[in-house]
């Protein structure tokens, strides 16, 4: 994962997690428990982007120091271009049918399969790719963590 691409992440879930912490602080009426299932979704999303920027990070140095430097956020300019964000609707598209890129969302991250050969044709073991499949794929998937982390990120689920 590019360092752009790893920061411009962090600080839209940094966002994200703000946003919903302003909503339970309010003294509006929300739905705590939607609010606290959105926040759950922007640390698992975090927890995801940072182990895979760190894995990545350890394959290509040989020595990997035992504390990283604090990074200062106002210093980081994401491009608000860089990480794309689907809808449900969107994500249909990237069916992998026609031609098509062959994209699945897990904990509402999207990850691109379009190279999986089992994902030819935009199926695989009768899951369909343009779709949320998190309660599916941790059924099916022992240590499933394991194989998503091989996979490129394309974006998150709005």
């Amino acid at each position: 994962m590019e360092l752009h691409l790893f920061f411009d992440s962090i600080l839209k879930s940094i966002s994200q997690i703000n946003i919903h912490i302003e909503k339970l602080s309010s003294n509006k009426r929300v739905d705590k428990q939607q609010v606290l299932v959105h926040l759950d979704r922007e640390v698992k999303m975090l927890e995801k982007n940072i182990t895979c920027f760190i894995e990545l990070n350890q394959e290509n140095s040989k020595e990997v120091p035992s504390h990283y430097p604090r990074v200062s956020v106002q210093h980081v300019q994401p491009d608000s271009n860089t990480t794309r964000y689907f809808t449900l609707e969107e994500l249909a598209y990237y069916d992998g049918k026609d031609g098509r890129p062959t994209y699945v969302a897990v904990n509402g991250v999207v990850y691109d399969v379009t190279n999986i050969p089992s994902w030819a044709g935009g199926t695989h073991f009768r899951l369909n790719a343009g779709q949320d499949l998190t309660s599916k794929f941790a059924t099916c998937h022992k240590g499933f963590e394991s194989t998503l982390n091989k996979l490129p990120i394309v974006g998150y689920l709005s």
